[in-house]
Formats: structure tokens, sequence, C-alpha cells
């Protein structure tokens, strides 16, 4: 397809009509990659627009990744981009998470905490360990005062102390 038989295919009076018919035609196969759009100047001519109505499509598409401007070369197409599938990795270094799995060669390996004597918390163990408890209540009894073993205080007196703390700042 020439310069020349393209203007009347492309229609629309917004840039956003313009951009919809120019990707209907590569969606098509209407326009194939490397084909060369019509300059600016004269497709605005040929739409009765303003030729920044044709630039601001020609810039969408751009950042589609759709068609690549090169100055005084002109406008091609680059043809549609090909859709991340799973597993592939996206630009600019980023990496694709939507499978769900980690990857393992970075995570640490378990065995070694595991050996270090960890124990998972399981059901029916106390859900707070002896030594942050007892570290909390040396760290932080001086602001707080102390928690009594084995309980909480109510939401009340909690309400109650917290004011108290905050009335003497």
């Amino acid at each position: 397809m020439t310069r020349g038989e393209l203007p009347g295919l492309v229609r629309g009076s917004s840039a956003a009509e313009i951009v919809d018919s120019i990707r209907r035609l590569i969606d098509s196969g209407g326009l194939s990659s490397g084909a060369a759009l019509p300059p600016i100047r004269g497709l605005a001519a040929e739409l009765g627009v303003n030729r920044n109505t044709v630039a601001a499509a020609y810039a969408q598409l751009a950042a589609a990744g759709l068609v690549e401007t090169r100055r005084r070369g002109g406008t091609v197409v680059l043809g549609m981009p090909a859709p991340d599938g799973e597993g592939r990795g996206a630009a600019g270094g980023l990496v694709n998470l939507a499978d769900g799995n980690p990857a393992i060669e970075v995570l640490p390996d378990p065995r070694a905490a595991f050996a270090a004597g960890y124990v998972p918390a399981l059901y029916g163990y106390p859900p707070i360990s002896e030594g942050l408890a007892a570290w909390a209540e040396s760290e932080m009894a001086p602001d707080v005062g102390t928690v009594p073993r084995g309980g909480s205080y109510s939401p009340t007196a909690r309400w109650m102390r917290w004011s108290a703390c905050s009335a003497r700042i």
C-alpha cells in the first residue's frame, strides 16, 4: 500500500478515532510492518482536521508500540506487538510474576534455619514467643506499663492507658 492509497482508508475527526482506524488497518493486515503512514499535514488535510489532531494520534500509536516516528523518514508501522505470555520476561529488567511461582534459585535454603534450632509456630502453641514477650516487657514497660502474663488489656483499658501516656507527651 502506498502513501497515496492510505488516506482514503483512514477515517476520523478526533485523535481517538484516527488511532482506532489505523489500529484496525494494522489488525486486519491492511497495513503491514514497515508500511509508511502519510505525513501529518497530508492526512490532516485529507481528513479536514487540525494537524495537531493527527500528530496526537500518531503519538498515541507510537506510545502503544504500533508505529515509529523517524523524523524526516516519516512514520512507519511496526506491527502489532506480541502479547506477553506466561513466563515471558518483560522489557526493562522487570520480572514477570504472572505465574505466581517463586524463583527457587533466589530463595534461602530453609534447612539452614531448621538446623539452627528454628521451630515454626504451630496450632496450640503460644502465639507470642517467650523471648519476645520478655524483651517487650523489659523495653516497653517503662512507657506503657506491664501487661498481665498470659492476658491482654481490654480495649477500654488500652484506651485509658493510651490517653494517660499521650497526656504526658
